[in-house]
């Protein structure tokens, strides 16, 4: 990839971080203040959703209140990784998940923005100069938009690679498939951690997990090279492929054998039997939930609050991504699969044994943050006792942290 690389992707999504902020004056906030700033908005929620109600029974703002409850805990939970790491230093997190910003954050961030901005331009300007200058056939360049399109299917069998699409918006015809087929390849690249899984769609089709974002085409001397930006469940990946001929089909019926013969529930849950988050309380402000964000600079106080809960636990269950064999290799050294309908991982089960309490506590704090800023190699742990570690450890139901 030559102009829509990941980097230029992620220029993209750093002009905007100031949309919809509040301005408030450089200092530091106190609980009261947050507070204050917080029954605000809610009450001007409570005022909106009570403007545009229409039912027949009076108006109840139970709901409304238990969803500005939610919004706040998950803003307060990822608002972070939407910023660059300086704000993590410098930026009050409570002010960000109400949308505020001080004075000196926002200047700042308003410059960076420009920069990003005038940067993921000036690559535009240059990809669309290279690539409309392509001696690509009429045929071909009006059929090779598939922007937003699931990637159904993509496979390689001897000198040829298919791949299965399912319409992004831009095909248009009887069916919402595409096939692509590559003819005479030369070289085909798939970025490891490329798992592409098909699931049925609230529609009535199917579609799955990896998007088609962007690509480059160009014609060579030999034929063609795609270059292909596509993203999978947490990540983007590479695909290239280099070839003599290439046939797009629309309209097509493709067949499905190779999906589960009793595929016909619609999936709405894409993380199968994880346990979902405990209900808010109306009236509560702060939970007894606690939060491990990208002020940890180690997992020694994760450590410390799992050595806790495992004094009174039996049994444990762990869950991993398919993307992670390390976590699962190694978790299945203490435990048993455990039959679920989860299709994106695997569920370990076993008793809490010395030996697998060594095991958890001698965990070193995995490097890869960019998904989260993780403690452990576990996507969840949960033990009979009521303690459950959620997203690598950086959300914590029920600790038993000692002050």
């Amino acid at each position: 990839m030559k102009y829509y690389t990941k980097e230029w992707y992620d220029l993209m999504q750093k002009q905007h971080y100031t949309s919809g902020m509040t301005v408030v004056p450089d200092k530091e906030y106190t609980e009261d203040e947050i507070r204050a700033f917080y029954e605000h908005d809610l009450a001007e929620e409570v005022e909106y959703s009570r403007s545009i109600y229409r039912g027949e029974l009076p108006y109840d703002p139970t709901e409304t209140i238990a969803c500005f409850h939610e919004c706040y805990r998950n803003m307060l939970k990822y608002v972070f990784s939407a910023y660059p790491a300086w704000v993590r230093e410098t930026a009050d997190k409570r002010l960000l998940a109400l949308n505020r910003m001080t004075e000196r954050v926002y200047q700042r961030l308003s410059l960076e923005e420009t920069e990003n901005k005038t940067a993921w331009e000036q690559i535009n300007a240059a990809a669309e100069a290279d690539l409309a200058a392509q001696k690509i056939p009429p045929e071909i360049r009006a059929s090779f938009r598939f922007h937003d399109a699931n990637v159904l299917r993509l496979e390689k069998d001897g000198k040829t690679v298919e791949m299965l699409l399912r319409d992004g918006g831009y095909i248009g015809g009887k069916t919402p498939y595409c096939l692509v087929t590559f003819r005479g390849v030369t070289r085909y690249e798939r970025e490891k951690g490329l798992v592409i899984r098909k699931k049925m769609g609230s529609d009535g089709v199917f579609d799955s997990n990896v998007v088609y974002l962007y690509d480059e085409l160009y014609k060579t001397d030999a034929g063609y090279e795609v270059h292909m930006l596509l993203t999978g469940t947490t990540e983007l990946r590479y695909v290239t492929v280099a070839c003599e001929e290439i046939e797009v089909q629309t309209d097509i019926t493709p067949d499905f054998d190779d999906l589960e013969a009793d595929m016909t529930a619609v999936l709405t849950d894409l993380i199968g039997e994880l346990k979902p988050t405990p209900a808010i309380p109306v009236n509560v402000f702060f939970q007894n939930t606690l939060y491990l964000d990208y002020t940890e600079k180690d997992n020694h106080r994760l450590l410390s609050i799992i050595k806790d809960a495992l004094q009174t636990a039996k049994t444990f269950e762990i869950h991993c991504w398919n993307e992670e064999p390390e976590a699962i290799t190694l978790a299945l050294g203490y435990g048993t699969l455990k039959e679920t309908d989860w299709w994106y991982g695997k569920v370990i089960v076993g008793a809490v044994t010395t030996a697998f309490a060594d095991m958890l506590l001698s965990q070193p704090k995995p490097s890869d943050i960019e998904a989260a800023n993780k403690m452990t190699p576990f996507f969840n742990i949960f033990f009979d006792n009521g303690f459950q570690s959620c997203h690598w450890g950086t959300e914590l139901y029920n600790p038993q942290e000692k002050q």
